[in-house]
């Protein structure tokens, strides 16, 4: 008894879609994100308003008012266009659902969605016109003659599309098999439920009960070929089962319940539906067993007290989080490389500490008490090296602070019981998504239909639809009650099922159901934005922009022999294919050198660059850049260097050299701000001209000139002295305004894009006002500033006086970064810190919300390996401590500490700042401002979330200058 038992439980699992497939690690942290971010308007909003499309889409049609049949095509050319509509739609849904299921092999932009949609229909309607024409109308067996016609053609274009693609692509054939299958699973739809249907309206009430059971069996065998059909696309299969397979079910249910006068038959399905939602719970109460304990494995003994990563700054306040948010920063973490597994990123934490009143008003305060001595204090070193977090109790924050001495356990979650543990809630929201879009459409459908078949009752064509014979406005109410009867029911139970889901897993339910829903809503017509290679804002763009320089740096400096040194810039939108026989010819070119050294090396450098291009199927969208070669190291060795990279904005240079150095200058225009600000300063002194762009400040040009100044001369003489005094300003604002055009215009168009008047007279007003003054130079101006001085003081003020206008040039946004940085230094308010080791402290912490470092920073990162017991360490040297043998030798044992690496500490910040939850941004000693920065401060110093007390941290190292941090492995 108990074997066929499990039997049948094994038969009923194996035909459950919801029980085959689990979230993706992305799935859950975009989730967690929606949730975070979705408020109830915009749930609510979600919920209601995605049928909307759906029924508007199907109700234009029947807008379109139809004739006589039997006056001819010549009286309904609305036919015609209502077909052409229909077809139109019905191709641009096939070909969306076929790019969307291989969008990741192939491409399909939208612009060639609709003219191909727009073609098909037409040539579709034309052969439908053309049938007309020749048999008679109406055409009989109109879908069974024009439906095959319509498909050839639909498959014609993406073939011409996707040909080439094809052949080239093993995958991406087999996921196009995928879909045809998932399109034959459609058209399979349409041969089931209309023929159920007839059959049921033909059968009695009795009867009908009975025959009504058929259905969830005929949705549960079409569930299971759509899941079959799209396995492939993961995250993305209950989506598409569901708006597949249970739409067209859940239709033709609110078909039969207006077919059927019996309220009998509504309660059966209703009954139905309710046991099959109780077994898919059972099914989540099954899969959910073991959860509970590794949740309190994870909580006990540690608080969770603040995250930051992708899901957003979690604050949870001494407060459990829910199954969502432990799930998504756990999966968060494991996606990161080992080097991004930093201790700054720990969740877990070691020990409680309790703030005093005024403390908890200035906002949390981190306090340590680890001595050197302490067993404790060196259980959190060697297990999470200096990056024991300890944040105050939020349930005792009226307590003074008090050393705990005693020895805390450190319970950390296993490997295995971490992967356990997300596999586990990442099948549990599969499982919930699907039943939430399940009976979200069980309840939409239904009442859609309704209100489908109100509005066409009241329109012309109501008489072509059979469904309409002999029923008038109390017979259409009366038909209606079982529908909404049954609708009333499936919101009842769709109320309940998300307030078990709510208990169950303990997350809010609604919301992934909208999340869900807001994706299913990304319309067609919409095309797609890559942001592949694209910062993801402002200070991303500056680590980039840094990340080119060091490049460039590194390029220039590189020496080779002959010329065997290859730079292949590649535009966007250029043609591989092109690119690659021109180095076929080269290939041949080079076959000719004389040289058997140099041909050899110029030879390998071109397969070099061949192989880099074969990785790329097309030009990336912002171009490519490529540069191979052997270069001659600093020891006179011979080294070979392939790189390829995407840009992170698009390069308009096409180059191909071949030289016995990289050429690298059409990087240069990576690295030029989009912005070029001109300045124009004057008074009565003379003239100084500058630009701003990006963090460079450069004065192009000044004079000075020598102008009379008022007098009290009287007599025959005054009128003389006034002329000439006149003649010589009109002079002067003649000579500004001619030195401005040949500095600011370059081949007839401005080469800056704003320009700004300075001046402490009222010189900057004549020369803006004068026609002397170029009319492309004075369309640009776009502020004009009182300064108190000429020449660069007068310069510096007008930036200042102009910050609004100049807020996303580098120069200024540094120099307004360090001033809010010397603000908190001048309010005392403990959320600064600088130097490299209170710097390092306050990132172990996850305390710094904008890390501020020096582009020059001349420090150095090493890791260090003990070569007698392999143990590694990382150091952060500066020029003076590299030449220290005692920072390379083993305080302990003596022993010679071996380099691994050695890394400038800003190239390894600009790789790894994302770990430590802060935003980068570097600064130069080109302003005041950032001089200061520079020389007072160390190059290195950042801006806190809250108050952190270093002077009670104590972390094993003798000061910030020799900083030894086992976190940074």
């Amino acid at each position: 008894m108990g074997r066929k038992r499990s039997s049948l439980i094994g038969m009923w699992e194996a035909t459950q879609v919801e029980l085959q497939g689990t979230y993706s690690t992305g799935r859950v942290i975009d989730l967690a994100k929606y949730i975070r971010s979705a408020n109830s308007v915009r749930v609510v909003a979600v919920i209601i308003g995605t049928p909307v499309p759906c029924l508007l889409v199907t109700l234009i049609i029947d807008f379109m008012p139809l004739f006589d049949p039997s006056k001819g095509i010549e009286a309904n050319k609305l036919f015609l266009v209502r077909e052409f509509y229909g077809f139109t739609v019905m191709t641009l849904l096939a070909i969306h659902q076929f790019r969307t299921g291989v969008r990741t092999v192939l491409s399909y932009p939208t612009k060639r969605v609709i003219r191909d949609a727009l073609i098909v229909a037409a040539l579709t309607v034309g052969g439908l016109y053309g049938a007309i024409l020749w048999i008679g109308f109406p055409l009989p067996f109109t879908t069974l003659l024009v439906v095959p016609v319509w498909l050839t053609l639909t498959v014609i274009p993406m073939g011409i599309q996707w040909a080439k693609d094809l052949l080239e692509n093993p995958k991406a054939v087999a996921m196009l098999i995928d879909m045809v299958k998932l399109w034959l699973c459609d058209f399979l739809l349409v041969f089931i439920y209309p023929p159920y249907f007839y059959v049921f309206t033909t059968l009695t009430h009795t009867a009908q009960m009975a025959f009504a059971l058929l259905l969830p069996l005929i949705k549960l065998f079409m569930r299971n070929l759509f899941a079959r059909a799209v396995a492939h696309l993961g995250d993305e299969t209950p989506g598409l089962v569901i708006f597949n397979a249970d739409v067209f079910g859940s239709l033709f249910i609110a078909y039969c319940m207006q077919s059927s006068p019996s309220i009998w038959t509504t309660m059966e399905l209703m009954v139905v539906a309710v046991c099959l939602m109780g077994l898919s719970l059972r099914d989540i109460e099954h899969a959910r067993k073991g959860l509970g304990e590794l949740e309190r494995k994870v909580d006990s003994g540690y608080m969770w007290s603040s995250y930051h990563g992708a899901v957003g700054h979690i604050s949870l306040g001494g407060r459990l989080p829910t199954t969502l948010e432990r799930a998504s920063i756990l999966l968060e973490r494991e996606t990161q490389s080992p080097a991004n597994n930093s201790r700054s990123s720990q969740l877990l934490e070691l020990k409680r500490m309790i703030l005093d009143d005024e403390q908890e008003r200035e906002g949390p305060t981190l306090v340590t008490k680890i001595t050197k001595k302490s067993s404790v204090g060196h259980d959190i070193l060697r297990m999470f090296g200096s990056s024991a977090r300890i944040h105050p109790d939020a349930e005792q924050s009226g307590k003074k602070v008090e050393e705990d001495t005693r020895s805390t356990g450190s319970r950390t979650l296993g490997v295995q019981d971490r992967l356990k543990y997300t596999r586990k809630v990442r099948r549990l929201l599969y499982m919930a998504e699907f039943l939430l879009l399940l009976n979200y459409v069980e309840v939409v459908i239904p009442l859609i239909f309704s209100i489908y078949l109100v509005i066409t009752y009241y329109l012309p064509n109501r008489e072509y639809y059979a469904i309409y014979d002999g029923i008038d406005q109390i017979q259409l109410m009366q038909t209606l009650t079982n529908v909404l009867f049954y609708c009333l029911l499936q919101l009842a139970s769709f109320l309940l099922l998300v307030f078990m889901l709510r208990r169950m897993l303990g997350t809010e339910k609604r919301q992934e159901a909208t999340s869900e829903l807001r994706h299913l809503l990304s319309l067609p017509l919409i095309p797609p934005t890559s942001t592949m290679s694209a910062p993801a804002n402002a200070a991303d763009d500056q680590v980039e922009l840094f990340k080119v320089k060091k490049l460039i740096k590194s390029l220039q400096a590189a020496r080779g022999n002959g010329t065997s040194m290859i730079s292949l810039i590649i535009p966007p939108k250029q043609q591989i294919p092109l690119i690659s026989k021109m180095l076929s010819d080269e290939m041949g070119t080079a076959s000719n050198i004389k040289s058997r050294v140099n041909r050899l090396s110029v030879l390998g450098a071109i397969t070099s660059t061949q192989q880099r291009l074969k990785l790329y199927s097309k030009c990336p969208p912002n171009g490519l850049i490529i540069y191979c070669g052997t270069i001659i190291t600093d020891e006179g060795k011979e080294k070979r260097v392939n790189i390829d990279f995407e840009p992170f904005r698009p390069i308009n240079t096409s180059l191909y050299m071949c030289d016995n150095k990289f050429h690298t200058e059409a990087l240069g225009e990576l690295l030029q701000d989009n912005d070029r600000f001109g300045f124009i300063i004057m008074d009565g002194n003379g003239a100084l001209y500058g630009a701003v762009s990006g963090s460079n400040r450069e004065i192009l040009h000044k004079f000075s000139v020598d102008l009379p100044k008022k007098h009290g001369r009287g007599g025959q003489s005054a009128l003389r002295f006034a002329r000439l005094r006149l003649e010589k300003r009109h002079n002067y604002v003649r000579k500004v305004a001619e030195t401005a055009t040949q500095l600011f215009i370059t081949n007839d168009q401005p080469n800056i894009s704003n320009l700004v008047l300075a001046g402490s007279a009222d010189f900057k007003n004549e020369l803006n006002g004068s026609d002397l003054f170029d009319k492309r130079l004075a369309a640009i101006v776009v502020k004009v500033v009182d300064v108190s001085y000429g020449g660069e003081n007068g310069f510096n003020q007008a930036i200042e006086l102009a910050a609004e206008t100049l807020a996303n040039v580098k120069f200024v946004q540094e120099k307004k970064l360090i001033v809010a940085y010397m603000e908190e230094i001048a309010l005392d308010s403990g959320k600064y810190c600088f130097g490299v080791g209170d710097t390092m402290k306050a990132l172990d912490l996850g305390a710094v919300e904008t890390l501020i470092l020096w582009e020059d920073l001349p420090h150095h990162r090493y890791v260090l390996r003990n070569e007698s017991t392999g143990a590694e360490t990382a150091k952060i040297l500066s020029p003076s401590e590299e030449s220290v043998d005692s920072n390379f030798v083993d305080a302990d044992t003596g022993a010679k500490l071996e380099t691994v690496e050695r890394v400038p500490l800003v190239e390894w910040f600009a790789n790894n700042y994302k770990q430590f939850g802060t935003t980068l941004e570097f600064v130069t000693a080109r302003s005041q401002e950032g001089s200061q920065f520079c020389q007072g401060f160390g190059g290195m110093g950042g801006i806190l979330r809250w108050k952190v007390d270093f002077m009670e941290m104590d972390y094993e190292f003798d000061d910030d200058d020799d900083f030894d941090e086992d976190a940074f492995m």
